[in-house]
């Protein structure tokens, strides 16, 4: 699938072999398919059960070619493609010439993921076309939608890309246009829910089908035309309309059935042995204690946060300095322009902690931040060509050029609750807050 674009009719039977797998088909005898194929490849935040759009995914996994064509180089894909197929240009503007290979066709075709969703990052702007690119920050118009005028720079993309990442465009794109229930916010805790509840996952499965409508149910078989004509434990539920269905199922097959007056018993027994079966270091929502721990003797933690304010077009910046025995050496909130993403706000909450900790003079701190995607940017050496990848730059050479050592940590928003208290306070007022 990373070489060669597969045939959409390939694609499309092994689709279906999944689908009659899911849905229970054995032989010949048919099964009804009670959800689209299409909502079934959403993610199951949506409502779906995450499978892959096989034509998608292949598209996504050709396109990681084509960005290996633009950035590596020194590869031997790059080394045997380049002279053969774009010796003047880059892999952006390559032709396809009637004698080219399939090989070639399909990475020519993956290419179309980065054109689509490729965003620069200003350098000196030498490589961008003005009008045509993808370089104004917004998240859904990048270009400009002034009228062209002359044009006479070659287009290049620059960022990061992974096959998931392409992924997730595509199907971003192809969800675009959805306004069902699935994307309201209610419902993505919904799904939340139902998916961590601490059941056998055939029940997890079973309340799935029953919140997506389905069921055959004597409803649902109508609509079909197949035929013509308070108890608040959210596990103990699941569990009983697993047992309703089990039974159901049993009788209809002419086996033995329990009586429906130890329905709720059953449930409640085979819940207590589910539950006692399960690791008792099993760790729950509920459970889990984060907390902030001190540094090392003589040296000081910096925890930052941001808060946006979109109502208002702003966003705030907190930070908290405490030292080896946990007392609070200083601390900040501050209100700045709203940023365009959230990682970008984080980014220059890091940029400000540095430049606070520098002023009041320390030279061994942690700077921790709850931001994972963050931290291990920060902490790698590779250069980032995300688009807050410049404030990750500034973020590395200011913390090596102030202090004499240094690390960045990754704490829960539990364990950063100060730095986000502070952070949220900035929108109270216009003003630098400063606290020793």
């Amino acid at each position: 699938m990373s070489c060669f674009k597969l045939p959409a009719g390939l694609c499309q039977d092994i689709e279906a072999l999944i689908r009659r797998f899911f849905w229970g088909q054995r032989g010949e005898n048919r099964k009804i398919h009670w959800v689209k194929w299409r909502d079934l490849c959403k993610s199951k935040s949506q409502g779906g059960m995450r499978f892959k759009d096989l034509s998608m995914y292949n598209d996504a996994m050709l396109d990681k070619q084509a960005w290996r064509l633009l950035h590596d180089t020194n590869s031997l894909l790059y080394r045997v493609f380049k002279p053969k197929f774009f010796p003047d240009c880059s892999i952006m503007e390559a032709k396809v010439p009637n004698s080219a290979s399939h090989a070639w066709k399909s990475i020519i075709k993956g290419r179309e993921v980065i054109r689509k969703g490729g965003l620069w990052r200003i350098g000196d702007g030498r490589s961008i076309n003005f009008w045509t690119d993808n370089w104004v920050p917004l998240k859904y118009k990048p270009k400009l939608i002034s009228p062209v005028q002359n044009q006479n720079t070659s287009t290049k993309v620059d960022g990061e890309y992974t096959v998931k990442s392409g992924y997730q465009f595509l199907m971003n794109e192809l969800h675009k246009a959805d306004s069902g229930p699935s994307s309201t916010v209610a419902a993505k805790e919904l799904w939340h829910a139902v998916w961590h509840l601490q059941v056998p996952s055939k029940v997890k499965n079973l309340v799935w089908r029953a919140c997506r409508n389905s069921l055959p149910t004597k409803m649902n078989l109508v609509r079909r035309k197949i035929i013509t004509d308070d108890n608040r434990d959210p596990r103990l539920f699941s569990m009983v309309v697993w047992a309703l269905w089990n039974r159901r199922n049993n009788i209809r097959l002419a086996k033995e059935a329990i009586a429906i007056g130890q329905l709720l018993q059953q449930a409640q027994e085979r819940l207590q042995e589910f539950s006692v079966q399960q690791p008792s270091t099993l760790p729950t929502r509920n459970n889990v204690v984060v907390s902030w721990h001190p540094p090392a003797r003589s040296w000081y933690k910096v925890n930052f946060d941001c808060a946006l304010f979109e109502k208002d077009q702003c966003a705030g910046i907190g930070v908290v300095i405490r030292n080896d025995q946990g007392l609070v050496m200083a601390s900040l909130s501050q209100r700045i322009p709203l940023p365009f993403t959230v990682i970008e706000a984080e980014a220059l909450a890091a940029r400000r902690a540095i430049e606070f900790a520098a002023e009041i003079g320390l030279d061994q701190v942690i700077m921790e931040g709850d931001s994972k995607v963050l931290i291990n940017t920060l902490r790698s050496e590779r250069l980032s060509l995300a688009q807050f990848g410049h404030i990750v730059k500034d973020v590395q050479n200011m913390a090596a050029h102030f202090f004499k050592d240094f690390n960045f940590s990754h704490v829960c928003r539990l364990g950063n609750k100060v730095a986000h208290s502070l952070a949220r306070r900035a929108n109270k007022s216009s003003q630098l807050s400063l606290l020793n």
